[in-house]
């Protein structure tokens, strides 16, 4: 009778541990939910501000993802230039370690002089097209076209800055970080930032968003100032051998894929809907195919932008003389070229607003 009084309370007695156990766990498991935003608030605290401005362009990414990935140049370019604040705050201070050494100083100021060279040039080049004759003695005009040039060089320096100082300073982090997985690198290097190996990898994803960006802006700018009709054709480096062989292989590319495309169009599938009285000019598919130019008029025509007609204004206005010892008229203003000619400046209702043409000049 007594042992079967006591199956009961074991039953019973078990029956509370196993409750028991399952409430624990259940607080446990609830404890854990309600301590992720705490534990979220605490990382959030512990990032600088470079890496909170990374999180929010990856959750940006993540919300316009179907724009992002699908090409839209909006996006991308408003997603990458938040990337492109803390990058660029990084950069700065890569930039002032890098100020700190003596070999780092020579090697910004090589840099330095080699864009001050290329924009002057450039900048001279550019008043010569609108001007028509040589820029030297308009010093002034060339030092504002200096300064519309120099953000073109500013953007161009900053993608080689991104792609390779940026990109060098992670792979840098990332070999050193094999080295000591081998145990073949023991020194440890004091990081700065938390969770560096995660952000490691989200700067490399951002990466290519702000190169983007970057090269969008590039396009830009370049199509304004007219930097296509100033840049120099990278085959005069070659020699006169590598010229013809280089020739000769775009030949048999060009002839090659002329072949192909003739044996396309000639193949029954091409035909398919096509009108009897309807021929194809194969030509022009050749060349649309090969994205080569029809053939341009010998008279260059480029499209004006507001840089060409800032520098002409600049011209008449500030560099041109009202009065000059060689006869002009009143509505013409005068620069002395040299001891005999003057290039002579005046309003017209051309699409840049004034006329420029170099003469004698004629004592008064």
């Amino acid at each position: 009778m007594l042992l079967e009084n006591l199956k009961p309370q074991k039953h019973f007695k078990f029956l509370q541990q196993s409750i028991k156990a399952t409430s624990n766990k259940i607080f446990e498991i609830l404890e854990r939910f309600l301590t992720i935003p705490r534990n979220i608030i605490t990382a959030w605290h512990k990032l600088h501000g470079n890496q909170k401005i990374y999180v929010l362009v990856l959750g940006l990414i993540f919300y316009f993802s179907e724009q992002v990935f699908s090409g839209s140049e909006s996006h991308v370019a408003f997603i990458g230039c938040i990337a492109l604040i803390a990058m660029a705050r990084e950069l700065w201070s890569l930039f002032t370690r890098i100020w700190d050494t003596m070999f780092g100083k020579s090697i910004i100021l090589v840099l330095y002089a080699v864009v001050a060279n290329f924009t002057l040039a450039l900048a001279a080049q550019k008043i010569n097209i609108i001007v028509g004759v040589a820029p030297s003695e308009l010093v002034y005009t060339q030092g504002l076209t200096t300064l519309m040039m120099l953000p073109f060089w500013i953007l161009l320096l900053s993608v080689f800055a991104l792609t390779v100082v940026f990109v060098g300073a992670q792979l840098k982090s990332v070999f050193f970080g094999i080295l000591r997985f081998l145990r073949l690198h023991h020194a440890k290097p004091e990081n700065k930032e938390h969770f560096s190996g995660l952000f490691l990898v989200i700067r490399i994803l951002i990466l290519p968003l702000v190169v983007m960006t970057l090269a969008q802006g590039l396009t830009w700018y370049s199509q304004k100032i007219h930097i296509q009709s100033l840049s120099f054709d990278i085959t005069d480096l070659l020699s006169k051998e590598q010229k013809i062989t280089l020739k000769s292989g775009t030949d048999n590319v060009k002839k090659e894929l002329k072949a192909e495309m003739e044996s396309d169009l000639n193949s029954p599938s091409a035909n398919e809907g096509v009108p009897n009285d309807q021929s194809i000019n194969k030509e022009a598919v050749f060349r649309v195919g090969l994205k080569l130019p029809e053939s341009e008029p010998e008279s260059k025509v480029s499209q004006l932008t507001l840089f060409d007609r800032a520098i002409a204004s600049f011209v008449y206005h500030f560099e041109a003389f009202e009065f000059s010892r060689c006869k002009t008229t009143n509505k013409e203003r005068a620069v002395p070229i040299n001891e005999n000619d003057i290039l002579v400046v005046e309003k017209d209702d051309s699409d840049i607003g004034f006329k420029f043409s170099a003469r004698l000049c004629e004592l008064k």
